[in-house]
């Protein structure tokens, strides 16, 4: 993954999550890197409203770090 100027070697991990009535009710996107003091470099969390089916998604990232 190419992130501000940086490129990372990195793994991706995508968990998804079903309601009690096996309707799809989200996923969680990870790029893991050992490189990040978090662990990882992006984070991508979608999921949906039960009530209406609309679809919210927050994306996390890494903006800049220094390795010392």
């Amino acid at each position: 993954v190419r992130l501000h100027g940086r490129t990372y070697d990195c793994w991706v991990q995508v968990t998804r999550s079903v309601a009690p009535d096996a309707e799809f009710a989200g996923r969680t996107t990870v790029w893991g890197c050992e490189q990040a003091p978090t662990g990882w470099v992006r984070r991508i969390r979608e999921t949906r409203d039960p009530r209406n089916g609309a679809m919210a998604r927050l994306q996390e990232q890494v903006v800049d770090f220094r390795l010392k």
